[in-house]
This record gives C-alpha cells, sequence and structure tokens, in this order.
C-alpha cells in the first residue's frame, strides 16, 4: 500500500458517507423499475440521468446482432436488440494516473412467486441498514 492510499480511501469513505441519503434513494428508485431480461430501458434512463445530473458524459447506444456476433458466445444469444440500451458514463481524469472502470448490467429475472418473498421485491425497503 502506498503512502497516499489510506488518505484516498478515507475521502472515498467520507464521501459516500456525506452522500448515503442520495445513495440510497437512487438505489431505491432503481430497485423499483422493472428491469427483467429484454426490457431494461426505463431502469437505463434513471442511470442516465444520474450520471448527466453528476456531470459524466454519457453514451447511450442499442447493440446490433452484428456488433455482437463476435461476442456471441460471452453474451448469448438474445432474442432481440431494441430496447436494450447500453450505457457508459464518462468522467475523464486530471491527471496522468490510472484509470478506473465500474461494469455492470442491470437486467434482472421475473421476481416469481409473490408469496414467497418477505419484501416487495420492487419496494426498495430499507429495514435495518440494508436496503
Amino acid at each position: 500500500m502506498s503512502e497516499n492510499e489510506p488518505a484516498l480511501l478515507a475521502a472515498v469513505l467520507k464521501a459516500v458517507d456525506e452522500r448515503r441519503d442520495q445513495l440510497v434513494r437512487l438505489l431505491q428508485e432503481l430497485v423499483s423499475i422493472p428491469s427483467v431480461t429484454g426490457d431494461e430501458g426505463a431502469v437505463q434512463d434513471v442511470i442516465e440521468q444520474a450520471f448527466a445530473q453528476r456531470g459524466l458524459t454519457v453514451d447511450r447506444w442499442e447493440a446490433t446482432p452484428e456488433e455482437i456476433a463476435p461476442y456471441l458466445g460471452h453474451v448469448g444469444a438474445q432474442e432481440r436488440y431494441t430496447g436494450r440500451p447500453n450505457l457508459i458514463g464518462l468522467r475523464p481524469g486530471s491527471g496522468g494516473g490510472r484509470s478506473i472502470l465500474l461494469n455492470a448490467h442491470i437486467d434482472t429475472v421475473e421476481n416469481g412467486d409473490a408469496a414467497l418473498w418477505h419484501h416487495d421485491p420492487l419496494g426498495g425497503e430499507v429495514v435495518g441498514d440494508r436496503l
């Protein structure tokens, strides 16, 4: 660990703590939007808005079958490509340091039998310190 890393970690944890309520609200909004595989557009709208509000440059596109073809072994066959936008949020650095990439996918599976849930899976309920 370099001598700067403890200070950087402390700064990141402080920033997260200061924004906790804002972050929880965003997560609650994201959880409340159904995003079953093949129907991710609505949740991507919220993510795009959150990126823009935080000053990121946003690139949004829908992949075509031709673009995906070389990667089919990794992503699997898709029923359709429309209505399934991809997003990149970019914040350029100001120095010569290393880059960071955060990658996620937002599609989910069906909720299944509601009787099997202790909480509404789209409710975004906070119980204790967990959402």
